[in-house]
């Protein structure tokens, strides 16, 4: 098992991350903890994790990234917003920095650059433990050679509205992982 506590701080005109903290365990064991922080030159992280102990990392950026992959289900959902709503099918290559290259996230946490793309296919009502909910179908491609393991297709779907929340998800392969939104409460 693999427990993270996760936040994440983003521009409000952008959504572009600014700070964050992962604290991680695998099984009932500490694995790490960090702080993130991103401007539009530089990403750093002070961590402690069992593997490598007590670090600091600074990485020089030519550009604020455009997401911050903390590993948190929730935030793959966030993806979404970077196509408005009322933007048309396509594709968008993303620069993110990573808390881990670990497909799970269970490593680390540390500063991962990656580059991958992420491409909005169609919308379509569709039904899960939550509910119906019309939604936003997306794949998360061009993870080739960015990765220790390549990362097989991932599909996921989230709400065609505002807030671009996550419902469904999966992924193939040697992953062969799904999740699904199966309570929602809003006010």
């Amino acid at each position: 098992d693999v427990i993270r506590d996760i936040t994440s701080g983003f521009k409000s005109d952008t959504l572009r991350p600014q700070n964050g903290t992962v604290r991680l365990s695998v099984g009932s064991r500490f694995e790490g903890s960090g702080w993130f922080r991103f401007t539009d030159r530089l990403a750093e992280c002070e961590m402690n994790n069992h593997r490598d102990g007590r670090i600091s990392q600074k990485v020089d950026i030519d550009r604020r990234p455009d997401w911050f992959g903390n590993h948190a289900i929730f935030n793959d959902g966030l993806l979404s917003r970077l196509f408005p709503l009322g933007a048309k099918p396509g594709k968008k290559p993303i620069m993110a920095m990573m808390s881990s290259p670990d497909h799970r996230g269970a490593t680390g946490p540390l500063i991962f650059p990656m580059n991958f793309s992420i491409v909005y296919e169609k919308t379509e009502t569709i039904t899960v433990g939550a509910g119906t909910f019309e939604a936003r179908k997306f794949q998360i491609t061009d993870t080739a050679g960015e990765l220790p393991e390549e990362h097989p297709p991932y599909e996921m779907w989230c709400t065609n509205d505002q807030d671009g929340l996550f419902l469904k998800g999966g992924v193939g392969g040697y992953m062969l992982t799904h999740y699904e939104l199966v309570e929602l409460e809003r006010d």
